[in-house]
């Protein structure tokens, strides 16, 4: 995939993300909505994980056949 895809997708995800958050501290008692939500914000996490393996490799930090640990890879912001 595309850097550019991968950004713009990480950063869907996050305003997904953050709206379905905001709705469920409204409601908490909704077991579902915060589950949602819980969900939306780990799927925005792994994508911008993704965005920056991606990077990291296309600037050779890392090697493409070398697996590489996630927390130590740096995140780039995306607004």
């Amino acid at each position: 995939m595309s850097i550019e895809f991968l950004r713009n997708h990480a950063r869907v995800l996050s305003e997904f993300a953050a709206a379905t958050t905001a709705r469920a501290a409204l409601s908490p008692e909704d077991f579902w909505l915060q589950i949602a939500a819980k969900n939306q914000q780990q799927a925005a996490e792994d994508a911008i994980q993704a965005l920056a393996a991606a990077r990291a490799r296309e600037t050779g930090e890392i090697d493409k056949q070398e697996p590489f640990k996630r927390q130590l890879v740096d995140t780039e912001r995306l607004d």
